[in-house]
């Protein structure tokens, strides 16, 4: 750290009043870019640098302001990002990573307390991991096709991070759409010759998710 003495004046009616004062500079600010970064193609990421009063940033073709302590970065292939300031130079990598769809269940209504198997299988062939929440009524998390037993209405999103650092987020709504019927079987229950023929009666007790067969 290193100080400056400054004299400044300001002439009046009454004469001249001078004022001393100290500038601080602190040599070991330095501006700070931010860590390195990864997006999926096609995504957008937020560049931050601190530590300074002016900022210039290159290459600006793939960002939204060249001249701000924030801007958004687009790029299409890995690029190094630079930023000047009053407080020196310093440099990000924003790592750009193929981008991949997701074949997912379709939102979908069931039967109270009955299961249904999720899946979110990447398009792209490769290594992935998965990450589903809540964990409520699921088999497992860290597969691409839990099972899930419905008791209410339930969002479960999935994290899906590829091995090259690509990371894809979505969710499916599940609902319920009724209560399965409680069915009761009545009938003539005295013995019979064979051959000779019983009638049977079949009653939907409650429920109104599925009709009886």
């Amino acid at each position: 750290t290193t100080s400056t003495d400054v004299s400044t004046g300001i002439n009046g009616p009454c004469g001249t009043i001078v004022r001393r004062i100290t500038i601080y500079v602190d040599s070991n600010v330095n501006v700070n870019a931010g860590p390195d970064d990864t997006i999926c193609l096609g995504q957008i990421a937020t560049l931050r640098a601190t530590n300074a009063s002016f900022y210039t940033w290159s290459p600006g073709a793939t960002l939204s302001d060249s001249n701000s302590y924030i801007t958004s970065a687009f790029p299409t292939v890995t690029t190094q990002y630079k930023v000047s300031t009053n407080c020196g130079l310093d440099s990000m990598t924003l790592f750009v990573v193929p981008n991949f769809g997701i074949n997912l269940r379709t939102d979908t209504a069931i039967c109270w307390s009955d299961s249904i198997q999720l899946f979110a299988n990447p398009v792209l062939p490769g290594s992935y991991t998965w990450n589903w929440t809540p964990s409520t009524n699921l088999s497992a998390t860290n597969i691409s096709n839990p099972w899930a037993d419905i008791f209410a209405a339930q969002r479960y999103n999935v994290s899906i991070l590829s091995s090259a650092g690509c990371q894809r987020d979505t969710f499916v709504n599940l609902s319920v759409r009724g209560y399965r019927p409680k069915v009761s079987v009545d009938g003539d229950t005295s013995p019979v010759c064979f051959g000779d023929t019983v009638t049977l009666y079949a009653r939907v007790l409650a429920g109104t998710c599925s009709q009886v067969s």
